[in-house]
C-alpha cells in the first residue's frame, strides 16, 4: 500500500466517523456539534494539510542534509522502529507540554483549544502556525542516527492517530488507559476545568505523563468544560488565529528579559547543534588544516555558548568571536564552493549579509552601544530601538 492510498483510505475512515457521530449527536441530543464551530475546524484542518504538505518536504530535506553528521546511523529494522516510536513520544511529550507551558508556544498552540465542543472535527483545529518550529523538536532524533524517513513515517502516523482522541462517545477503556492516551485522557487535555488544566500531554503513550508528574485521569463527579478561560466568543479564523497574539500585544504581558531569556536560548542552542557538528567533523575529515579548523570552529562555539549566558563584559567578546567564526567559516565555504563546483553557496551568502546587520543593530550611533550593557544582549538591542521596559504595546 502507497501513501497516497493510505491517505485517501484514513480520509474516508474520518469522513464516516465525523457523519456518525453528527448522526447519533442528533439522535441522542446530545449537542456535541456546532456547525460554525464545526466549519471553522474543518478549515484550519485543510489548511494546516496544505501547509504540512508543502513545508514537511523542506524540513526533510534539511533533516536529509544533516542525517549525514549523524556519527553513527541506526539500521532499519523491527527493534529500530520500537526505539523510534518510543523516542518520538519523549519528544512530542516535551514539544506538547512546552506548547502549554511556554507562552510564545501557546499562542500558537491555543488554536487547537478555543473551541468550546470536542468532537472529531475538533481534532482537524491544527494549530496553523506550528510549521514554523515543530520539526525543529525532531533534529535530536536525526543527530542521534534515526533516518529522516523512519521519523517523517513515525511522526506522521502518531499525528493522525490524533485524531481519534477527539471524542466523548467512547468511554474509558480498563486497560488501553493504563498505557495509550485514550479518549479520556484527552478529554481531560481539552477540559479547562482548574481540576483538569494542563494534564495528559502524551501522543499516542500515556506512559511519559505518569513519569513526570502530569497524568491525570477523567473523574466520573467532574464533567470537562471545553475551551479556555475566557472563551473567543466569535468564529472569525483570523481571531482564532492570531487572537492570543493580540492578548500580548495589548496586555503587555512580556517584558525584554522574557523574550531575552528565549532568543539567548535559540542562539545558545544553534552554537551547541554547531558544535556537535564541528565535533563530528573533526573525527570524519583527514588533513591538518581541517583538523585545525574544526578543532578551533569547536572551541569558539563552546566559548561562544558560555559567552551568550553572561553579562557584559563576557557578551562582548563572544559574539565578536562568534561573529568572526562566522565570517571565516561561510566566507571559506563561499570561496571553496565558487572555485570547485562553479556555484554560489547561498547559505553562505545569507550568513554574511545578515551578520552585518545585527553588528549594525548592537552598535547603533556611531559604534557606540546603547542600553545598559551589564542587562545583557538582546536586552540593548531591543532598547536602541526605542522599546521600553515593556516589549509589546
Amino acid at each position: 500500500m502507497n501513501l497516497n492510498n493510505a491517505v485517501n483510505i484514513f480520509a474516508g475512515v474520518y469522513t464516516l466517523s465525523i457523519a456518525l457521530e453528527i448522526l447519533f449527536s442528533v439522535r441522542s441530543h446530545r449537542g456535541l456539534y456546532d456547525f460554525n464551530d464545526s466549519i471553522v475546524n474543518l478549515v484550519l484542518g485543510v489548511l494546516a494539510v496544505a501547509i504540512r504538505l508543502v513545508t514537511k518536504g523542506l524540513w526533510l530535506a534539511l533533516w536529509l542534509y544533516l542525517y549525514q553528521f549523524a556519527p553513527f546511523k541506526i539500521g532499519n529494522n523491527g527493534w529500530s522502529w520500537l526505539a523510534l516510536f518510543i523516542a518520538n513520544e519523549f519528544v512530542y511529550y516535551w514539544f506538547h507540554r512546552l506548547s502549554h507551558e511556554n507562552r510564545f508556544l501557546w499562542a500558537v498552540h491555543v488554536n487547537h483549544h478555543s473551541s468550546e465542543k470536542l468532537n472529531f472535527t475538533t481534532a482537524a483545529r491544527v494549530p496553523l502556525l506550528n510549521f514554523i518550529f515543530h520539526n525543529i523538536f525532531w533534529i535530536p532524533l536525526v543527530m542521534i542516527g534515526f533516518d529522516p524517513v523512519m521519523i517523517f513515517t513515525v511522526e506522521s502516523v502518531g499525528f493522525l492517530f490524533a485524531f481519534y482522541q477527539h471524542t466523548q462517545l467512547i468511554g474509558k477503556l480498563p486497560v488501553a488507559d493504563w498505557v495509550l492516551n485514550t479518549p479520556a485522557h484527552h478529554r481531560v487535555h481539552h477540559a479547562c476545568n482548574p481540576e483538569y488544566r494542563n494534564k495528559n500531554y502524551g501522543n499516542v503513550l500515556i506512559v511519559f505523563d505518569r513519569l513526570f508528574g502530569t497524568f491525570k485521569a477523567e473523574d466520573e463527579k467532574v464533567k470537562p468544560v471545553y475551551g479556555l478561560e475566557e472563551n473567543l466568543g466569535t468564529y472569525n479564523l483570523l481571531t482564532v488565529i492570531f487572537h492570543e497574539w493580540i492578548t500580548i500585544w495589548k496586555k503587555k504581558s512580556i517584558d525584554i528579559a522574557q523574550l531575552e531569556r528565549v532568543l539567548r536560548g535559540v542562539v545558545i542552542t544553534a552554537l551547541l547543534l554547531a558544535a556537535t557538528y564541528h565535533l563530528i567533523e573533526l573525527f570524519a575529515v583527514s588533513g591538518e588544516v581541517q583538523t585545525i579548523r574544526h578543532t578551533a570552529f569547536l572551541v569558539i562555539d563552546i566559548v561562544c555558548a558560555y559567552g551568550m549566558k553572561r553579562p557584559f563584559p563576557f557578551f562582548l567578546p563572544a559574539f565578536a568571536a562568534f561573529t568572526l567564526q562566522q565570517y571565516c567559516s561561510h566566507g571559506y565555504d563561499l570561496v571553496r564552493a565558487w572555485v570547485d563546483v562553479g556555484r554560489v553557496d547561498w547559505v553562505s551568502v545569507g550568513v554574511l549579509l545578515v551578520l552585518p546587520c545585527g553588528i549594525w543593530s548592537l552598535m547603533k550611533r556611531g559604534g557606540k552601544p546603547r542600553g545598559n550593557f551589564s542587562q545583557g544582549w538582546p536586552s540593548s538591542i531591543l532598547r536602541s530601538h526605542g522599546v521600553k521596559k515593556k516589549l509589546l504595546g
